[in-house]
């Protein structure tokens, strides 16, 4: 997945629907990233390498609430993800793909990794559409 250079258009669009929460212990990434709400209620980096990283909750971080303007998030840092919904400023999208959780933790990919589950679609090149499939198949 291509993050966008400019991490200012990455944001929530009309609809989408957030769901606030911390960012779990020893992880940190990018906006833009898919992530996974795990059993304690934290966000990690969502990893199709194994079903125990794409069960449950996931999204797409859009914001995260420490004074970083580089686009960064890092452990214990509470994330806004939009867990269903339109986000904007995703770079490098091929608008007739759907797109899935990858085996590279963090990353969607138009291919299915080890554990299938779907994070969403492509509405244009830099429209991604969060609709998780219900549960990860293997």
């Amino acid at each position: 997945m291509t993050h966008s250079a400019d991490v200012d258009q990455i944001r929530p669009g009309t609809p989408a629907m957030t769901v606030k929460a911390a960012a779990a212990s020893g992880q940190s990434g990018y906006l833009g990233d898919v992530v996974q709400k795990d059993a304690s209620g934290l966000w990690q980096l969502a990893d199709a390498s194994a079903a125990s990283g794409v069960v449950g909750m996931v999204g797409i971080v859009v914001a995260g609430h420490k004074a970083n303007y580089a686009g960064t998030w890092e452990a214990g840092e509470i994330l806004d993800v939009v867990v269903i919904g339109r986000v904007f400023g995703i770079s490098g999208l091929d608008e007739t793909k759907t797109y899935y959780i990858s085996d590279t933790a963090g990353d969607m990919a138009e291919t299915a990794g080890s554990v299938t589950r779907v994070i969403g679609w492509a509405e244009t090149a830099d429209i991604f559409f969060v609709m998780p499939s219900a549960e990860p198949s293997s």
